[in-house]
């Protein structure tokens, strides 16, 4: 009788906790939030923020709908949530919106997820909130890169 309660125990520590695994949406923010498709320029740099524990991410992948891309640097932010840099390349973008998935694993076995979208425009074509002027790299006010 005491192997099968011993049992039962380590059961429901072990089992239970693994089938409640949740799926976990986090706010995430891209910058920049208009690339600027130019001759030779060949990848392009997008920052995620993420509102998740830096520190309790095991994994992290970004998708673009066709493309999944690795960050090539994580790390916290000033708050200790996740902050993840991707080189995009040129040739994988088209001009219109993009919708981008940020999603990976916890430390503790869990999914989590958010989404945002960005433009994608060619230079100097005045895209999103053209009423702004446009600088001599193509880009708005306000905006960086």
């Amino acid at each position: 009788m005491k192997k099968v309660l011993t049992l039962t125990l380590f059961l429901a520590a072990v089992c239970v906790p693994l089938a409640v695994a949740a799926d976990i949406l986090v706010t995430i923010n891209v910058s920049p939030d208009t690339i600027v498709l130019e001759e030779g320029v060949d990848e392009h740099g997008l920052t995620v923020h993420a509102e998740i524990s830096y520190h309790s991410v095991a994994d992290v992948v970004l998708d673009d709908g066709t493309n999944v891309y690795d960050p090539y640097l994580t790390k916290p932010d000033l708050r200790g949530e996740l902050v993840a840099k991707f080189r995009i390349p040129a040739g994988n973008l088209e001009k219109g919106t993009l919708p981008l998935l940020l999603s990976g694993t916890t430390v503790g076995g869990d999914t989590f997820y958010g989404s945002d979208e960005i433009w994608v425009i060619e230079k100097n074509d005045g895209g999103p909130g053209s009423d702004k002027h446009q600088n001599q790299n193509g880009n708005r006010e306000g905006q960086q890169g």
